[in-house]
Formats: C-alpha cells, sequence, structure tokens
C-alpha cells in the first residue's frame, strides 16, 4: 500500500478511515492508568481491594490466624510480601503440568 503524505491543503475527504484514525493516535497521547502503588505495610481497606475480600471476611480469617497480620492498638496490618506469598501459596497445578509429571513419574518406573 501507498502511503500518501498528508499536508494542511490535504481535503479531509480525500482521507481514509485509517488515515484519519492515525491522525488521532498521533493527536491523543497515549495515557495508560497509573499503578496504585501498595505501601509494605497496610491495612484493612487495601487488603479488601487486593484480595477482594469483605471486612467481616478478613476480620474472621485473621481471628482464626488463617492470614498473615500484626495486631497494634486494635488495628490489623498486613505486610505486601507476606500477603502475596499467601495468596500464591495454594497454587494448583494446571492439566500440562499434572500430565508431565505423571508421564515423569511412569518414566522413572521402567
Amino acid at each position: 500500500m501507498n502511503k500518501v503524505e498528508i499536508s494542511l491543503d490535504t481535503p479531509i475527504a480525500a482521507l481514509t478511515v485509517g488515515q484519519v484514525l492515525e491522525l488521532f493516535r498521533k493527536a491523543t497521547p497515549s495515557v495508560q492508568p497509573a499503578e496504585k502503588s501498595i505501601p509494605e505495610i497496610f491495612g484493612v481497606e487495601t487488603l479488601q481491594e487486593i484480595t477482594g475480600y469483605s471486612r467481616a471476611s478478613i476480620y474472621a480469617k485473621t481471628s482464626r490466624n488463617e492470614i498473615p497480620h500484626f495486631k497494634r492498638d486494635g488495628r490489623l496490618y498486613f505486610k505486601h510480601a507476606e500477603i502475596m506469598a499467601w495468596i500464591t501459596e495454594a497454587r494448583r497445578e494446571t492439566k500440562t503440568e499434572f500430565s508431565n509429571r505423571m508421564d515423569a513419574k511412569l518414566a522413572a518406573k521402567l
């Protein structure tokens, strides 16, 4: 496809849809949503955002010591690294990983 030079004298009606879209892309700055940084230590509200758990679920899980946490002056605190480790500790094996593991186990017996 030939690239046509577009100038200030080019009539808009002469532009293709692709050229119009390209002009819009060039004129519009790319805006990416800023990632919210998570502090090293945070409270229940941030844990709710991270996990999607309700406040009541978080309090129930901490009272049963299911979530790693700290308590100071009646408030709950959580460490980012510990929460990420807790969330990812119960990783489930994919079908492919299971199949590969079973194949390796069978091959070891032969």
